[in-house]
């Protein structure tokens, strides 16, 4: 059998469900997990703003997000779902703690079922242009391969700029807690962290908005291997920088000019 004889592999845009699928298992149903968590939070915020924006943005940023990740066929109905059973957990838990798409469908507003549908076409969507297109440019290094599959070698690899930023991080939280204890959480000026607080309360609020935000952190920073170290560092300083202004109150007199 010749070259030419021989059965030519057909191009799908998208693959078996078995394909690739096994490696990224945990991270997918990690972030999945924060994002059921961040569900409920990021409704919270927005329903300051926007009752319509909180019931809608959350659900397809988060979705657009972990399907740009995980460019999987089962990616956005199994995202979708896994997100809303953890945050339907959260509000019986916290009850009327946070508008949601969720207590809109209890109350019988059927209507907002075409949210979670258009954001499952919507995942679909970013699945297809991911597999079809490069997300990146030629010549683009990233770290996120190495964040997903070896945690272990990149915190070895930047160890020296992880280190103050954790530092940073749980100084900021300790003294973050320390000022909602004694002020109250309306009082703070960070929407996630005011967020995290009034939905979950003070102490798990404040670790659970410092893991999400270190998790942010990581994921921005291992998108560009080339800016890698400089956003961790970046990001200790300002974390240090927070702390101090908890503690110390460096930016008051700027917050109370700015009328903060």
């Amino acid at each position: 059998m010749n070259q030419r004889d021989k059965p030519q592999p057909s191009a799908r845009v998208f693959p078996p469900a078995r394909h690739r699928l096994r490696p990224y298992a945990p991270a997918a149903g990690a972030a999945i997990l924060i994002a059921g968590f961040v569900l409920p939070v990021s409704s919270y915020v927005l329903g300051e703003y926007s009752h319509q924006a909180a019931m809608a943005l959350p659900s397809f940023v988060l979705v657009a997000g972990l399907c740009l990740l995980y460019p999987h066929v089962a990616m956005p109905p199994v995202s979708l779902l896994g997100m809303y059973a953890i945050a339907t957990a959260v509000q019986l838990l916290h009850r009327g703690s946070a508008p949601s798409i969720l207590s809109e469908l209890a109350a019988g507003e059927w209507e907002q079922l075409k949210v979670p549908a258009a954001a499952i076409a919507m995942g679909y969507l970013v699945v297809l242009l991911r597999r079809r297109f490069r997300v990146f440019p030629h010549g683009f290094r990233t770290n996120l391969r190495l964040l997903v599959r070896r945690p272990g070698v990149l915190v070895r690899k930047y160890w020296i700029v992880l280190t103050p930023l954790l530092i940073g991080a749980g100084l900021d939280a300790a003294t973050t807690i320390a000022f909602m204890l004694r002020y109250g959480p309306q009082d703070e000026l960070h929407p996630v962290m005011r967020a995290t607080a009034e939905v979950f309360g003070v102490w798990p609020g404040v670790i659970f908005g410092t893991v999400g935000r270190l998790a942010f952190v990581l994921l921005v920073a291992a998108v560009s291997r080339r800016c890698c170290a400089w956003v961790f560092a970046i990001c200790a300083v300002l974390y240090l920088l927070a702390a101090g202004h908890n503690h110390f109150g460096w930016f008051q007199e700027l917050l109370i000019s700015l009328g903060a």
